[in-house]
C-alpha cells in the first residue's frame, strides 16, 4: 500500500514533462519535407536539439509515421538528412522527434539552438542585469 502510494504505476506525466530540451523560435526558419514524388516547405513554429514543432494542416502527418527533413534558413541549408518521428499532429501543428541523428547533425541542431537562446537572451537582458532564475525555457 505504501508502494503504491509513493509510486503510482501507469499514471501518464504531466504535458508538460514531456518536453525535455530547450525550445527556440527562429525567424523565417524552413523544414523542407521530402516526400515521395516532391521536397514540401513548411515554416518551423519551434525548434529543438530534439525535435521540431512545424506548422502546417496536411493530413498526411499521422503519428507514428517517420519523415526525412532538412532545415533552412536565408537560402541556406543547416542540417539535411534528419530522420523525424512525428509525435503528434493537431491544431495547425506537426510536433516531430529526430531520430537516429549523427554526431555531426546533434552538434548542428545544439549549436543552432544555443545560438539563438544566446541571442534572444541577450536581446531581452538589460545591460549589467544579473540573471534571474527559474527563467529557463525548458519545457
Amino acid at each position: 500500500m505504501i508502494f503504491d502510494l509513493l509510486f503510482k504505476r501507469g499514471e501518464k506525466k504531466q504535458s508538460k514533462d514531456r518536453r525535455r530540451a530547450y525550445r527556440v523560435c527562429i525567424k523565417d526558419l524552413q523544414v523542407m519535407v521530402h516526400g515521395q514524388s516532391a521536397i514540401f516547405s513548411f515554416t518551423a513554429k519551434d525548434i529543438s536539439a530534439l525535435g521540431v514543432g512545424v506548422l502546417t494542416d496536411a493530413k498526411a502527418f499521422k503519428p507514428g509515421i517517420l519523415i526525412r527533413i532538412d532545415i533552412k534558413k536565408d537560402g541556406k541549408f543547416l542540417a539535411t538528412g534528419l530522420t523525424a518521428k512525428v509525435m503528434r499532429a493537431g491544431s495547425g501543428v506537426v510536433g516531430c522527434q529526430f531520430q537516429d541523428m549523427t554526431k555531426v547533425q546533434e552538434t548542428v541542431l545544439h549549436t543552432l539552438v544555443l545560438e539563438e537562446q544566446k541571442r534572444q537572451a541577450s536581446r531581452r537582458k538589460p545591460a549589467g542585469a544579473d540573471c534571474a532564475p527559474g527563467t529557463e525555457g525548458v519545457e
